[in-house]
């Protein structure tokens, strides 16, 4: 056991490192020197010379010297006994957050375990950080591209959602954005597919021109979904034309068949008395005499 300066400490490399959410320190446990030691990995480089990491503990470092504490214990092993995944498995218990590393953590130790080449099924990896596995989500995470896995990342869209925008230009969803963050969870995922929808069938070429329509829409929903589905909008459009001609303000309201798929309408109605029930009939009446265009939508 031997001790380091928080200053010696804080300029070793920090092979994991969590940048959102340090490890919590109790500055009176750093005060009165109740810290466990931290652990250190000796490893030689190419020249021979020894190379010194710290596995875990530079909150605690950082802490120490804000609180003026001269030093901390540090307990070193041998790269050989304390292997790299080894040395990853012991930061992640005295980390001590499982179910607590936020989505851009889980990334950035997923980027990690990839470049030491421990694959995302480890189970002790895996267990030590999350209950639910979230270890899976981030390394698909980490295989999307800048915006989509900044959406996901921020839990803005799940992770099927993200994937399936590969065909997005990274330009139209940064333009996008300050829309989509005005939508619930479910709009942005039906605003988000539909707009991969239009540009596959439209072709990628004025996907800036879209971005920009969509992002100066009133509804920015109902507009994509207008543009995904533009006869079937125009449809609806006639269908309210036609209900505001004949029903608007007689408290009759008239349904389409989901779609306009099949030629079954439903009208429905309130009274509560032979004269307001009188009108209401009056009003069908004219619909039945002058309202045969409705048929012309199915």
């Amino acid at each position: 056991m031997m001790s380091l300066s928080p200053d010696e400490l804080l300029r070793l490399p920090r092979p994991f490192f969590f940048p959102e959410s340090p490890e919590g320190v109790d500055p009176e446990l750093v005060r009165r020197g109740l810290c466990p030691p931290l652990p250190l990995v000796v490893s030689p480089t190419q020249g021979g010379r020894e190379r010194r990491l710290l596995v875990w503990g530079g909150a605690l470092a950082a802490a120490a010297r804000g609180l003026g504490t001269p030093a901390l214990q540090v307990r070193e092993w041998e790269e050989a006994d304390l292997p790299p995944r080894e040395a990853l498995l012991l930061c992640l218990r005295l980390e001590n957050r499982r179910d607590r590393y936020s989505p851009r953590e889980t990334e950035t130790l997923a980027a990690v375990m990839e470049e030491m080449g421990i694959p995302e099924s480890d189970p002790q990896v895996g267990d030590l950080v999350s209950s639910r596995g979230a270890l899976r989500p981030a390394f698909r995470r980490l295989r999307l591209g800048p915006a989509p896995r900044e959406l996901a990342s921020e839990e803005m869209i799940d992770i099927r959602t993200a994937e399936n925008l590969g065909e997005v230009p990274e330009e139209v969803l940064r333009r996008l954005r300050p829309a989509l963050e005005g939508m619930s969870f479910s709009d942005r995922r039906i605003f988000l597919n539909s707009l991969v929808e239009i540009l596959l069938r439209d072709g990628p070429g004025n996907s800036e021109r879209l971005a920009a329509e969509l992002a100066a829409a009133a509804d920015p929903v109902a507009a994509v979904r207008e543009l995904r589905f533009p006869q079937l909008s125009l449809m609806e459009e006639r269908f309210r034309d036609l209900s505001r001609r004949f029903f608007s303000g007689s408290g009759v309201v008239l349904k389409h068949p989901p779609h306009f798929e099949g030629r079954r309408f439903s009208i429905s109605f309130d009274f509560d008395g032979p004269q307001v029930l009188g009108k209401k009939i009056g009003v069908l009446e004219r619909f039945l005499r002058e309202g045969g265009e409705l048929y012309d939508l199915v």
